[in-house]
C-alpha cells in the first residue's frame, strides 16, 4: 500500500481509506496514444466488479450518445479521477482526488489527447476547481495546448431526462474538435 502510493504520487492514508472494504484498483482504458480521453470522478459498483469504467448504466448511455456522435469506444481512452470505488458510492474527497493526480496527470501525457472530456462535476473541479457543469458543458477551454470540453455526467442525464439533447450537442461538439 505503501509502495502503491509512492507509485501515485499520493497520500497513503487516503488511498488506504479507499481500499477499505476490498474495492479493486480501476484503470483506465483504450489507445495510447490517441485523440480523445474522457476522465469521469470515480468507478461505480458495475464498473469495480468489472474492474473497467464506465460499464454500467451511465457507461451504456455514454456509449450510446458516441456512438450517435460518430465516436468510437474503441478510439478513446476512458479514465477516472480516483481509481478506487469510494464507499457508500459518496463523491470522492478533496483528500482522494488529490492522492490520484499524480496518476491522473501520468495518463494524460502517456495519451497525449488533442481533446479530453470532462464528464461531470467533479472531473471539472478537478482541473478547473471555479467552474461550473451547468454554466460550460459543451463549451471548448483552450488549456495547456488542449481542447477541454466538460460534459454532464450520463447518471446526471439519466435522472434529468430534458438534458438528453444538451448531452448529445456536447459528444457532437467534441465530434467536430476531433476532425
Amino acid at each position: 500500500m505503501i509502495m502503491e502510493a509512492f507509485i501515485l504520487g499520493g497520500d497513503p492514508d487516503e488511498i488506504a481509506e479507499l481500499r477499505e472494504g476490498g474495492n479493486p484498483f480501476v484503470p483506465g482504458e483504450g489507445p495510447m496514444p490517441c485523440q480523445l480521453m474522457m476522465i469521469g470522478e470515480a468507478p461505480g459498483e458495475d464498473e469495480a466488479r468489472m474492474r473497467r469504467p464506465f460499464v454500467g448504466r451511465s457507461g451504456r448511455l455514454l456509449d450510446e450518445l458516441m456512438k450517435d456522435a460518430g465516436i468510437l469506444r474503441r478510439q478513446t481512452y476512458i479514465t477516472n479521477v480516483v481509481k478506487y470505488r469510494p464507499s457508500g458510492n459518496r463523491n470522492p474527497t478533496d483528500g482522494e482526488i488529490e492522492a490520484f493526480k499524480p496518476l491522473l496527470r501520468a495518463e494524460i501525457k502517456a495519451v497525449d489527447p488533442k481533446v479530453i472530456c470532462l464528464i461531470g462535476a467533479i472531473a471539472l473541479q478537478t482541473v478547473f476547481p471555479e467552474l461550473r457543469v451547468s454554466r460550460v458543458h459543451g463549451k471548448v477551454i483552450p488549456y495547456r495546448k488542449r481542447k477541454w470540453v466538460p460534459i454532464y455526467h450520463p447518471s446526471y442525464v439519466l435522472r434529468r431526462r430534458d438534458l438528453i439533447p444538451a448531452a448529445d450537442a456536447d459528444m457532437r461538439t467534441i465530434k467536430e474538435l476531433l476532425k
